[in-house]
């Protein structure tokens, strides 16, 4: 696994609209500005508990191929920013059966990690994201100890920074369990965990 290299940009929480969590309104929230953006390279792969498989075929007849620093999905080439980006997977999520299951349509290998999952769209990636902190191994958790497995550069480390910005974002603690996090929350936490899941947009252009 690569280690974890956070964007380190401030999040103004309480312009988070709880009511809203489409992919537009969300990347308003989540990119940095010119003036304090940092750059970020991919960090971990998520575990989702399934085995990584670059042998489960895709989910989708939707047309995705990997072209050095480009991801080909559908009609639209994506070049350029961070694998998260490229593969609508802001989780950083890898691929597998739980990836397929939410609609994967294929997967690119990031240096000497895990299959990272490639979604449709970044809608099929938050979606993903929000139902992989639901799963057992990570809702019977705190958000510490769940930050500690999600970023395996952070295990053994309490109240790493990635994990004390994610509670501060839910309007939490990072000893409080993500099963006692309301949906809202979560989507909050899982908005700042973007950031430092490296999610920077390259150029979009007609495949």
């Amino acid at each position: 696994m690569a280690d974890h290299c956070p964007i380190g940009v401030n999040m103004r929480f309480n312009e988070f609209k709880e009511d809203t969590f489409s992919s537009g309104s969300l990347l308003d929230k989540v990119l940095p500005s010119t003036a304090d953006s940092k750059t970020s390279s991919v960090s971990s792969i998520a575990p989702t508990s399934d085995k990584p498989s670059s042998d489960v075929k895709p989910s989708s007849d939707t047309k995705t191929s990997v072209k050095g620093n480009s991801v080909i999905i559908g009609n639209q080439k994506r070049t350029g920013g961070t694998i998260s980006w490229r593969t609508n997977n802001p989780g950083n999520v890898m691929y597998g059966q739980f990836a397929k299951s939410h609609g994967a349509i294929g997967y690119v290998h990031a240096a000497d990690t895990e299959p990272v999952a490639i979604m449709p769209t970044l809608d099929h990636g938050i979606k993903m994201q929000m139902s992989l902190w639901r799963r057992p191994m990570y809702n019977n958790k705190t958000i510490d100890l769940g930050c500690q497995q999600w970023a395996t550069a952070n295990k053994g480390k309490r109240g790493t920074p990635y994990a004390r910005d994610l509670a501060q974002a839910a309007g939490a603690s990072i000893d409080t369990k993500v099963a006692d996090l309301s949906d809202n929350q979560l989507k909050r936490m899982i908005t700042a965990q973007m950031r430092w899941e490296g999610f920077k947009p390259g150029t979009v252009s007609q495949a």
